[in-house]
């Protein structure tokens, strides 16, 4: 639809240089990790007329202001590391881009809570709170870049969510500025945990945190999937809770192999899947997860990995859609 001279005018004055409608800017904002279907392009319009990018609560309450009197939708964003098309425009429009507000405001140690906004991307906050012997519970594994507030908008399970539960389970309060322009604190998860953003832009975030503890990985692979399976079951029901199990399936790792770059072998067979669980916690709960880890590779007579290919899988749960680098697939992007 486009926006008119007069009302880039009017978001200049709110936004200044954070304004942004060159063509070629506003091509970053017409898609995220995923690729829509051609069909999708054809019933709306994923293009943005402009992207703003506010410092504050009041620069929110000015735009949706602006955008109520001129009915001009607007599109939440943060760093569009989701695949399912929630931070791409349905009518053009103008995307709030909302990574500029990336503050920590405080953490609560006795409590263990931190108050972040939501532009803060989730490996600088888990950095942040290293430093104070503190860490997050949860993250997704787009977390070198993903925003708290994106994936808080987004919803869903990450990394530590098999202990610490899904990003709702973790917020406690959000402040956030309606479409009527009120601002408001509030804890309700249902209105603003998985709606991507529709029913208010998200200010601030508080989050339940935890102690920073020792963690650790161990890597089994298997001949078969079902096998995998199978141990996984016998893992959760014998041992103490891991952090998070990652498995991997058998073309998975195939793909994997193929896109190999490292300076030394491979090393798991040709068509096995693996799995990674990792534990985390006092040492006697790391100790009592190995020892649950090592009896089940055992009982089902396949390979445990030793600590080197372990941590080289730990270090690359940032990383799964490495494989790409080989050319097309049918992997999928992921949130």
């Amino acid at each position: 639809m486009g926006l008119k001279k007069t009302q880039i005018g009017h978001l200049s004055e709110i936004f200044g240089d954070r304004l942004i409608t060159a063509k070629h800017e506003l091509f970053l904002g017409s898609s995220d990790v995923g690729s829509l279907p051609k069909m999708v392009g054809i019933m709306m319009n994923y293009n943005p007329d402009a992207i703003v990018q506010p410092t504050s609560a009041e620069e929110i309450k000015a735009l949706y202001k602006f955008a109520n009197e001129e009915k001009v939708p607007l599109t939440p964003r943060g760093a569009g590391t989701s695949g399912y098309g929630g931070a791409i425009p349905r009518k053009g429009g103008i995307t709030v881009d909302m990574r500029r507000m990336d503050n920590i405001l405080s953490v609560d140690e006795e409590n263990l809570t931190v108050t972040v906004e939501p532009g803060i991307v989730w490996t600088n906050l888990q950095f942040e709170l290293n430093r104070l012997g503190l860490d997050v519970r949860s993250y997704p594994s787009s977390g070198l870049s993903a925003t708290v507030g994106g994936w808080v908008a987004q919803g869903g399970d990450g990394i530590g969510s098999l202990k610490y539960g899904t990003i709702n389970e973790n917020c406690v309060e959000f402040e956030v500025v309606l479409p009527n322009g009120k601002l408001v604190k509030t804890d309700d998860k249902d209105l603003f945990c998985d709606t991507e953003g529709i029913l208010g832009i998200i200010t601030k975030v508080t989050l339940k945190i935890k102690p920073l503890t020792k963690i650790k990985p161990f890597v089994s692979s298997f001949p078969e999937n079902y096998l995998m399976n199978m141990a996984i079951e016998h893992i959760l029901e014998e041992g103490p809770l891991p952090f998070t199990i990652k498995f991997k399936e058998s073309k998975y790792i195939d793909l994997k192999k193929s896109t190999w770059d490292e300076d030394y072998k491979f090393p798991f067979p040709v068509h096995h899947c693996t799995i990674m669980v990792v534990y985390e916690g006092t040492q006697e709960e790391i100790d009592a997860g190995e020892e649950v880890v090592r009896k089940i590779t055992e009982q089902f007579k396949v390979v445990m990995y030793d600590d080197h290919v372990a941590e080289h899988d730990w270090e690359g749960r940032f990383h799964p859609m490495k494989i790409k680098k080989g050319g097309p697939t049918l992997v999928v992007g992921q949130a």
